[in-house]
């Protein structure tokens, strides 16, 4: 049940305002990146971007929302932290198709070389990154790790049959994999951390990429109002200096890592 009382409903009234503050504060400001990022945000508000792959995408999201058949079935060695249930079950884990639209305009605003996506789950958002990338025309990638080599299966026969290409994935836990993938790409020029909500490890994962990201880099948090240890996760990202433009889109934190 949703939390009424007075202080959890100023709370979000506060988190609204903020948004809204930040959004006014990007829209007026004269900086090309702000202004970007400003028109991102507007786009996804308003639905713009590319209906016909949103459809197409959403079709298979929905199809996959069917599927009662076990995710785990053992012909795969090893599982997830998280693996359990049907398939249907793994995609209740997926983005909102409202903030899979935020992370479409995101790319094809800043037309990135270079992504990163920690929590590839079965797909659904880097189908829409992979998407915005072959929109752009540019020859971007996408790189996405996951923890569960079933649902990173199932991410790689979606991207299959959506006939979206230049997507590299890394099956394993972020502490074995994000180094060593860090290690053999470019510069991070968008970086999507959707996996293990938790203070610490986001704030570590966080610090690791802005370690090798591009001047210019866009880092999208997943839940930041998920958790205690999320919002203060959020609220330390906020004020650190490597990032001096932050806003919020639902339940998503966007900052812009500005060198």
């Amino acid at each position: 049940m949703a939390d009424r009382s007075y202080p959890a409903r100023f709370a979000r009234l506060a988190v609204r305002l903020r948004s809204r503050v930040d959004a006014l504060r990007l829209q007026v400001s004269r900086a090309p990146l702000d202004r970007r990022l400003a028109r991102a945000i507007r786009n996804a508000r308003k639905r713009t971007g590319h209906p016909g792959v949103f459809d197409e995408i959403e079709r298979e999201r929905g199809a996959l929302a069917r599927r009662s058949d076990p995710l785990v079935d053992g012909t795969l060695e090893g599982v997830g932290p998280y693996d359990r249930g049907s398939v249907s079950d793994a995609e209740k884990d997926s983005k909102s198709p409202r903030d899979c639209r935020l992370l479409y305009n995101l790319v094809r605003a800043f037309e990135p070389h270079c992504v990163i996506e920690l929590g590839t789950n079965i797909g659904i958002s880097g189908a829409y990154m992979a998407a915005a990338l072959k929109d752009c025309g540019k020859g971007g990638h996408l790189t996405t790790l996951e923890g569960s080599p079933y649902r990173m299966r199932l991410a790689k026969e979606l991207h299959t049959r959506l006939n979206l290409d230049g997507v590299a994935y890394r099956q394993g836990m972020f502490a074995n994999t994000l180094q060593p993938v860090l290690d053999e790409l470019p510069p991070i020029d968008v970086a999507f951390i959707d996996g293990h909500h938790q203070y610490e490890p986001t704030l570590r994962y966080f610090d690791l990429i802005a370690r090798h990201a591009s001047p210019t880099c866009v880092f999208i948090f997943d839940d930041i109002g998920w958790s205690d240890g999320m919002k203060k996760a959020w609220s330390e990202l906020r004020a650190d200096p490597r990032l001096p433009i932050t806003t919020t889109f639902a339940g998503l934190g966007i900052a812009l890592k500005k060198f």
